[in-house]
């Protein structure tokens, strides 16, 4: 990307009221600004173009490139403050250092009274963190003023924090255990919180909100990674969608958290092989996108959009829909410019493989090569599929002489990368006399492959390149 276009990706990722805020900041100062006149021609705008701006504005190429910078400084000023703003964390904190300032001039009645807006904060945004410090200043200020009216209420609410706040705090540990069993692999590592209480707990009985939202993430990452249990991954996953559902004010307060819940369904149905529901479930989050909320930054909603239409593209692959599939990864395809490149990879495998599999085998070809050029940390199971590919694509072409040369670099590719298969090495084996066979000998080899398929010998390549439709076409 182009310097130029910094400025003009910044203003996109502005939400609604990120925009509103910076016009109102803008609007306080006196005087003419350019740079605000320079940011509304910049608003719908795709390309910087700098004649084109210095033109429309009066202004030289100098002072263009002046007032260019100054609005970035003004909108990440503007984007610090708004931020600042909608922090509980601050505005708490920004509270507590008023009450001390006020308690310490002798304020004391005028400190309680702020502590208390503090405390209606923290209730509000459940803050488990702050309440009970907040709590516990109340209660020292209260004494001091040898107003004793509160203190057993307080005493029971500061008890009652305390547990919120251990809850939560044990929710984080047991994440982290989590991490570590996912990440250590040790078989003698029997993850001592299997039984931990809280993974029996009803998320709807827990003391706060925060621990109720970071339940279902733990609980997700936890059966999808210690214990690989998809269908309970996608019990979860739908039961997350249903608690924000059935609490309107809750989905409000957290859009962002609501849709990554959504997402996980789209994900869950999908790896639970529930191809059509995962189909249905990424149509409707694509609805709802279509009104979503107006905290969410535009960079966040294209990526969600992005996902989900790839979903909805890998789904209708996965049902050997291949031209319908063809269609949408194509169309994907085209607009991956403004795709995570996890998801651009992704779907740049997947219209490979589709364009394969409905016959347009030089465009198949063009793209593997692409993307065995680009040899990306993401999608490492991709990486070896292609490779795969490649050799089906060859096969197709009738470049039989090709086959042991591309076996021999794509195994001193994996060597290279410590990367072992055993599927990919087993059709290595199979695939590797084509290069000597007749025609009769090679329908021996494609009806090996199908019997290996058929078999479950290659899960992991049916699900990745469809092999027993290629295969079976071929006998």
């Amino acid at each position: 990307m182009r310097k130029q276009q910094y400025l003009i990706q910044l203003i996109k990722t502005l939400t609604p009221n990120e925009r509103r805020y910076f016009k109102l900041l803008s609007n306080a100062q006196s005087g003419e600004k350019k740079y605000l006149q320079l940011f509304d021609a910049l608003e719908d705008k795709e390309e910087y173009n700098a004649t084109e701006l210095s033109e429309k504005l009066g202004l030289s190429p100098t002072q263009l490139a002046s007032e260019k910078r100054y609005l970035i400084q003004v909108l990440l000023k503007s984007l610090r403050f708004y931020k600042e703003e909608l922090n509980s964390d601050n505005h708490i904190g920004n509270m507590i250092a008023d009450a001390a300032e006020l308690h310490e001039r002798g304020l004391y009645h005028f400190a309680v009274e702020v502590l208390d807006k503090a405390i209606a904060k923290a209730e509000e945004t459940n803050n488990v963190y702050l309440m009970p410090k907040l709590i516990s200043r109340k209660f020292d200020y209260l004494t001091q003023l040898e107003d004793f009216s509160e203190i057993e209420k307080l005493k029971q609410d500061f008890d009652k924090s305390i547990d919120t706040f251990t809850e939560y705090f044990e929710l984080i540990w047991l994440r982290t255990q989590v991490i570590r069993f996912e990440q250590s692999r040790n078989g003698s590592d029997t993850f001592a919180q299997h039984n931990h209480q809280l993974f029996r707990t009803d998320p709807g009985k827990l003391l706060s909100v925060k621990t109720q939202i970071q339940w279902f993430g733990v609980m997700n990452r936890y059966y999808l990674m210690v214990e690989k249990d998809l269908n309970k991954v996608l019990q979860i996953a739908r039961q997350a969608v249903a608690f924000y559902e059935s609490n309107t004010e809750l989905k409000d307060a957290n859009p962002y958290q609501y849709y990554i819940a959504l997402i996980s369904v789209v994900t869950s149905e999908g790896q639970a092989g529930n191809y059509e529901n995962e189909i249905e479930a990424a149509d409707r989050c694509l609805q709802i996108f279509k009104t979503a909320d107006r905290t969410i930054s535009r960079h966040d909603l294209a990526d969600m959009v992005s996902f989900c239409n790839y979903a909805k593209a890998w789904a209708i692959l996965q049902l050997h829909r291949y031209n319908e599939a063809v269609q949408l990864l194509e169309e994907r395809y085209n607009t991956a410019d403004v795709q995570s490149g996890y998801v651009k990879y992704s779907l740049s495998y997947d219209y490979a493989c589709a364009l394969f599999h409905t016959g347009q085998l030089k465009k198949s070809l063009e793209l593997i090569n692409e993307l065995i050029t680009i040899s990306p940390e993401h999608r490492i199971d991709m990486q070896i599929m292609l490779r795969a590919l490649m050799l089906m694509v060859q096969c197709e072409l009738g470049n039989y002489e090709l086959i042991p040369y591309q076996v021999k670099a794509a195994k001193a590719w994996m060597k290279r990368r410590e990367l072992v298969s055993q599927e990919l090495e087993a059709f290595f084996s199979m695939i590797y006399p084509m290069a000597k066979a007749d025609k009769d000998k090679r329908t021996v080899v494609y009806k090996k492959i199908l019997a290996a398929v058929e078999n479950k010998q290659l899960p992991e390549m049916e699900l990745m390149l469809h092999l027993k439709s290629w295969v079976a076409s071929k006998v």
